[in-house]
């Protein structure tokens, strides 16, 4: 006769118990409970039975108890949270979490019919747990249970199901917009500081004016980065955006993450008619930098800490005068860039690519810089013009007193530069340079330091010349003046540990092609 699973079956009715609300309670003695399955054929006489003593505690061995307690899941579109619980009695080693499949069968681990997810959770000194699951597939049903792995044996309990929602970047959240905290009550801006997890709204309007209101059909979340190589799952920053009564509205996941995203206003057509900057970062702080020079944030633009050279304090980078950010370095020591779940453009600057209505409308596309290599001429800049000089066509993008298409959260601005800027007035010089973290260190007035660290920075052409560690590059908002016309350059802060040069160097007032991608360190509005 054929074998059966009938001594598995028993050994888990001994050690399982379901319990109600999706929990499982389990109990193990060690290795004379593992659940054996016998092969396929014939039983050979006896076989089945137990030894005398096999399936019994002995003498001195220690029970190991657990229950595992998992709640209703949370569904925020395509991300599903679950909070659990889970008790243990017993040295053993135990693993709870969440089993989940498109098979109604997420029970069956090991099975190569059915593909099965296990998430284990990871408890606190109280046994409490979190699981979140982002980037599932839209309007699409899943079956769970609750888990519990002692050493190598699983016990399941009951199989639930649950239905995701729909594309959290196409299709518009339900947001109460009369409960969501509005960032633009007091200023408008292009870059929102979010803090703590919530749902919130911004008044549509262009920039930091809001008599420019702005109108559309939908709002769009574009993309999500950690500004790491990790790549984040859809909805796992900014969980879901909509547009009413001239607002934007949007929620971050129950459990806050820090990070970048970039959403839209669009048109009944699709088009893109603005879009904003949601930085999830804690609040900066203000350092009062030393001469009277002004006081600037403590963090550069889009990075999630400040301090000296490290991933997360490295940021986005800008093209000079236009408010949308690209990724900047994804690691302190690789120049390569950081993931996001967009997809960024490269086009050449033509009378049709090279204009502010362009950039607006195509905020992930890098605009290369206007010049004719044979013949040397133009400005380098991203804004189109005839080549006839190389002198700036349009010097209002960014100025001294806040644009619309300035890039800083709202009471900051895009910071002075040159010889009269706040970082030659402060006297920052190569004597700051920390050689330790390839970091500028600047002593502030009450004598604490503030950091720059080495980013690295895009040329011109949109290639990936960051060097990061070896270059940081912070754009100032005045162009250099020559002769008494607008030159080609934009005045910047450069810091430089290229090995190439012969000695390491700091320049408050270099100057650069405008097309570039640099960091911005904004400064307050006083």
């Amino acid at each position: 006769m054929k074998s059966t699973n009938f001594w598995a079956k028993l050994a888990t009715a001994l050690v399982t118990l379901s319990l109600a609300g999706g929990a499982i309670a389990v109990t193990s003695c060690g290795e004379d409970n593992k659940i054996e399955t016998p092969d396929d054929g014939d039983e050979k006489p006896g076989e089945g039975d137990n030894k005398p003593g096999e399936g019994e505690d002995k003498p001195g061995e220690e029970t190991t108890t657990a229950t595992v307690t998992l709640s209703t899941p949370i569904i925020d579109g395509t991300t599903v949270t679950w909070t659990g619980k889970l008790e243990v009695s017993g040295n053993g080693t135990v693993e709870a979490g969440v089993s989940y499949s498109e098979s109604n069968k997420p029970n069956r681990v090991g099975d190569p019919d059915i593909v099965t997810v296990q998430k284990a959770g990871t408890p606190d000194a109280s046994g409490n747990f979190t699981i979140t699951v982002s980037g599932l597939a839209k309007d699409k049903t899943y079956y769970y249970c609750s888990y519990c792995k002692i050493g190598d044996k699983y016990t399941f309990g009951d199989v639930i199901e649950f239905k995701t929602g729909g594309n959290v970047y196409e299709e518009e959240a339900d947001i109460d917009m009369s409960k969501a905290e509005d960032l633009s009550a007091g200023e408008s801006a292009n870059c929102y500081i979010v803090t703590k997890a919530g749902t919130y709204k911004f008044q549509a309007v262009k920039g930091n004016d809001k008599s420019q209101t702005l109108s559309g059909a939908k709002a769009e979340i574009l993309w999500e980065s950690f500004c790491t190589d990790e790549m984040p799952a859809k909805g796992s920053i900014v969980s879901g955006v909509c547009w009413k009564d001239g607002y934007v509205g949007f929620t971050t996941p129950a459990t806050y993450t820090k990070g970048n995203a970039l959403v839209a206003l669009k048109d009944a057509d699709g088009n893109i008619i603005w879009s904003w900057h949601i930085w999830l970062t804690d609040q900066p702080a203000e350092h009062v930098y030393r001469n009277d020079a002004g006081t600037m944030m403590d963090r550069n633009l889009g990075a999630t800490e400040a301090g000296a050279r490290t991933t997360k304090t490295l940021g986005l980078l800008y093209q000079w005068g236009r408010k949308d950010p690209f990724m900047g370095c994804c690691e302190a020591d690789v120049s390569k860039l950081s993931a996001f779940t967009g997809e960024e453009k490269l086009v050449s600057c033509t009378e049709t690519t090279g204009t502010i209505a362009y950039a607006i409308a195509h905020p992930q596309t890098f605009i290369q810089g206007n010049w004719d290599n044979p013949s040397g001429k133009g400005s380098c800049d991203w804004l189109y013009d005839d080549r006839s000089s190389d002198a700036i066509k349009d010097i209002t993008r960014w100025q001294r007193t806040k644009t619309v298409y300035d890039p800083c959260p709202a009471g900051w601005r895009v910071p002075d530069g040159g010889e009269d800027g706040i970082w030659a007035k402060a006297g920052f010089s190569t004597s700051d340079l920390n050689n330790t973290n390839n970091s500028l260190g600047f002593t502030l007035a009450d004598g604490s330091k503030t950091w720059y660290p080495t980013p690295g920075f895009r040329e011109f052409t949109g290639e990936n010349k960051m060097k990061a560690g070896m270059y940081g590059e912070y754009w100032s908002a005045n162009v250099r003046y020559y002769n008494g016309n607008p030159g080609g350059y934009v005045y910047c802060l450069r810091i430089s540990y290229d090995p190439n040069v012969a000695a390491n160097a700091v320049d408050p007032s270099a100057k650069w092609s405008a097309a570039s991608a640099f960091s911005v360190r904004c400064q307050k509005i006083q």
